[in-house]
Formats: structure tokens, sequence, C-alpha cells
């Protein structure tokens, strides 16, 4: 337990120190002066003198691609992210205890070292470059520390514990990737485009004119080129809204090809005895079945309608799902694992049908990036969630949770009228043609 507190104080100081100067960081993009938290304490209140924190905050050092956004990407946001991850997978290792998987502690220990090695860079920059040092900069070392140590307490006193699979690793360390990289990618998203503004101070109001009577300067912006940013993040945002309804749809896309990917080899081989060679041949044999009932979408859609052959294939999907978890016969679990496979991969042309015959032509390249964007990172916080399921209770327990979920996404659609799914309304559609929705 001990090594579990250091790892959970360790997360949770970085985090707050990360906060800090995170905020302290956004704070100052309005050219205005501000008070800065600057103190190795946590919840010291910030204050205004603070020559080694605004040294630090005010050097190219503190964020990436300052040239290419508005004050770039802050590096604490970076730090935000990952000690975020650690504090939930320190959390975890604190309540699992000698039932955490040999693997999660090694992992654990392993991905623990590099906030260190981070913060031994900074530390060398600040010396060097900036001849001073930050005090928020000094906790987040300090946070970097106790993580490592725990680390190398987690791997002194590893003890008697169950192994753990073998891609859990894998999909932690994605995890650990992604929840680095979306807050920043969330920021530089949201950032507004300053590139307008780089040759003058802004407009004057100026009186309406008749078309024609001024002409526009060259090299000087025209009033189409200042508000193509705004227009461009407008349509980014009407994409979104067009197909959230379909983000339950591709959430049980991403959850559904993850969980079978990551844990049905496993499950195959520690419940049945199944050689790990010979899972690869059933997970061949999943895709090849559900690449030939992809290509039935066409025609079952037409004679049985968009919404019910959804609908059907997401019923079945649940049903294969606790199948596959609970069946203690294995040519049952096999039969379900493939005949899931085909349901599956029926799914993803249906719901890229919805969102074509829903999105404007001229948006649908943003919203397909927006949902294959939301499939990747549910299916990668699904198997996050199942692997420490996995390790706490058994192999199964994901299969039983993804069926629990795609339950849910199920009832969701199940009340939805036709056009929601982008087809024709029952008034609407011609008579004697069932294949509108």
């Amino acid at each position: 337990m001990k090594k579990a507190r250091v790892f959970v104080d360790g997360a949770l100081i970085g985090l707050v120190f990360a906060t800090y100067s995170t905020n302290d960081y956004a704070a100052h993009l309005d050219r205005q002066l501000h008070d800065v938290h600057c103190s190795v304490i946590p919840g010291a209140p910030p204050k205004e003198e603070a020559p080694g924190c605004r040294a630090a905050l005010y050097s190219p050092y503190s964020a990436v691609l300052k040239g290419q956004l508005w004050g770039g990407i802050p590096i604490s946001l970076f730090a935000q992210g990952s000690f975020a991850f650690f504090a939930g997978f320190a959390v975890y290792l604190a309540v699992a205890g000698t039932r955490a998987s040999r693997a999660a502690v090694v992992f654990y220990a392993i991905v623990a070292v590099t906030p260190l090695l981070v913060s031994i860079a900074m530390f060398v920059i600040s010396v060097t470059q900036l001849n001073t040092v930050c005090e928020t900069c000094v906790g987040t070392y300090v946070a970097s520390i106790l993580l490592a140590v725990g680390g190398g307490l987690g791997l002194l006193r590893l003890g008697p514990r169950p192994r753990g699979g073998l891609l859990l690793p894998v999909v932690w360390l994605a995890a650990l990737g992604a929840l680095t990289l979306v807050p920043s990618l969330v920021y530089a998203a949201a950032a507004p485009d300053h590139r307008p503004y780089l040759g003058g101070c802004g407009t004057l109001k100026k009186a309406p004119t008749a078309d024609g009577v001024l002409l526009t300067l060259r090299g000087v912006p025209s009033r189409n080129e200042e508000i193509r940013p705004l227009r461009e993040a407008q349509s980014w945002v009407r994409s979104l809204a067009a197909v959230k309804r379909f983000v339950p749809g591709f959430f049980f896309g991403g959850m559904g090809w993850n969980v079978t990917v990551f844990f049905a080899p496993s499950l195959l081989n520690h419940r049945f005895g199944v050689p790990m060679g010979q899972t690869g041949l059933f997970l061949a044999l999943w895709m090849g079945i559900g690449t030939i009932t992809g290509y039935s979408y066409g025609p079952l859609s037409r004679r049985f309608g968009r919404k019910k052959l959804f609908l059907t294939t997401l019923a079945g999907s649940a049903a294969c799902l606790v199948v596959i978890g609970w069946s203690p016969i294995r040519g049952l679990a096999v039969a379900a694992l493939l005949v899931f496979g085909g349901l599956l991969l029926m799914t993803y042309p249906s719901l890229h049908t919805f969102v074509g015959s829903t999105v404007r032509p001229e948006e649908q390249t943003r919203a397909f990036s927006w949902v294959s964007n939301i499939q990747m990172i549910s299916g990668a916080l699904v198997a996050l969630v199942s692997g420490f399921l996995s390790a706490a209770v058994g192999i199964h327990l994901p299969f039983l949770l993804a069926a629990v979920l795609t339950l849910g996404v199920f009832l969701f659609y199940l009340p939805r009228g036709p056009e929601f799914f982008g087809g024709r309304s029952e008034r609407a559609a011609s008579p004697g043609v069932n294949g509108g929705a």
C-alpha cells in the first residue's frame, strides 16, 4: 500500500502543478499582467512578484507551435493529460492491491520514469538558458521524483501476482498517449486564428458604402479573408451537431473492435486452452466474415430498411457478447465470436450511410473526421477500463461489459423514427417501398 500511496501522491501533486502552469499561461494570452502561481506548496495563492515563474512563463520553452497558433500549446497541458493518466492508474493499483497483475505494476514503473526524464531536461534548460528556477516547476519536479520512486518500490515488492494479458500494456500505452495528446488537440482546435492580425492592429469601424466605391488594396486582407476562419470553425461545429445522434453507434463500433482484438485471444487461451497462434487464425476468420457481411449491407438495407437492419445487428451483437463472456463450451464461444464479427462489421456501413444521408455534402469530410476519431477514442477508453476489470475480476468481464453497453446503444436507437437515421418518414415514403429507412 505504501508504494501505491507514493504513486497516488506523486500523480496528484503533478496534476495540481501542471494545472497551475496551464491556467497561468492561458491567462497571460490577453497581453495583460496577472498574478501567477509560484510556490512549491499546493494551494498557495497566486502572487505578483514571481520573477522565476514569469521568466519560465514568457520563455520560448513554455509552449510549442507558437508560430502556428496564438500563444502556442503550453507544454504543461501535455503534463496535465499524462498526470491524469498516472493518477487514474495509481488509484487502480491502490484499490487492486496484490490482485493487480505483474504487467500492470511493471508497465506503471516503466512509464512513471518519463515525467522524471522530462523534468530533468526542463531543469537543465532553466539553469543554463533562463538562469533561474521556477518554483511551480520545482513542484512538478518533486511529483516526477515521487512517481519514479513509487515505480521502483513497486518493482522491488512485486511478490506473487497474476501475470496479466500480454496485450494490456499496449492498450495502456495507447491510453496514455491519448490522454496526453487529446487535451492539447482540443486546445489547438479552440485557439483563435491570429493570422489575419499579424500585419496590423485590427480595423477601424467605417460607415457602409456602396459596392464598387472602395477598392481592396493588394496585401490587405479582405472581409471574406477575415471571417473565413470563423466560418471554418462554425462548419466544424455544425458537422459535429449533425452527427452527434450517431455518437453512441460509433462508440459501439470502436468498443466492439477493441474488446475483441485485445481480449478475445486471452479469453480463448486462458479459458479453453486454445494456443495463441490458433487464436490469431480465429481473429483472421472473424475479420473475414465481417468483411463478407459488410458487402451485403446494400441489398439487405433495401430489403428490410436501414433502421431494422441496424437494430438487428445491435441486438445480435449484444447476445453474442453475452455468449462469449459466459459460455463454458469452446465451440459455442467461438461460433458466437465469428457471428459477432459479421454483425459488428455490418454496423460500419450502416453508420456511415446514416452520416452521409444526414450531413450536407460540403461538410461530410469534417463529419467523417469527427466520427472516425470518436470511434477510435471510445474504443481505446473502453479497452482501458476493460483491462482493469480483466485484471481485477476475470477475462470474461470485458465482453459482459461490452454486452451491457451495446444493449444501452440498442435502447437509445429503438424508439427513433426513420428520419432520425437520415431516411424518409413513413408518410413521405412511397407506397409499397419498405427501404426508406
